[in-house]
């Protein structure tokens, strides 16, 4: 309870901090994404997540989401959420709320992950 209050007392100054550190991030994972997939990824103008389209990783297959986010999790070692529980299947969701060195490392994994369904 004391940390909340601590919280509201600096929020002037925590805020701003955290605003920065959080569009940073947000800017690493999509400057990195569009690098890698060479898909035109809006950036979100808010929150902690992005929402896309499986064909923007350029692999072919179903679009089963729920398939593809177990699969990259079991065999690329990367956490993704399917959209078709929010009523839009054939899409994804990536969290950018991570440090921006595990966002770089992740996205490499995924782009690792993708090049090895395309050559098997």
């Amino acid at each position: 309870q004391w940390a909340a209050v601590a919280a509201f007392a600096e929020a002037k100054t925590l805020v701003p901090q955290i605003r920065s550190a959080m569009q940073a991030r947000r800017d690493t994972f999509v400057s990195i994404f569009k690098e890698k997939f060479s898909f035109d990824l809006p950036t979100p103008a808010c929150g902690l997540y992005s929402f896309f389209p499986m064909s923007a990783l350029r692999m072919s297959g179903t679009g089963d989401d729920v398939a593809f986010c177990t699969q990259v999790l079991e065999q690329g070692n990367v956490a993704m959420v399917p959209c078709t529980p929010f009523g839009t299947p054939a899409y994804v969701r990536c969290s950018f709320g991570a440090p921006e060195n595990e966002l770089k490392e992740s996205v490499n994994a995924l782009h690792t992950f993708i090049q090895t369904l395309s050559t098997s």
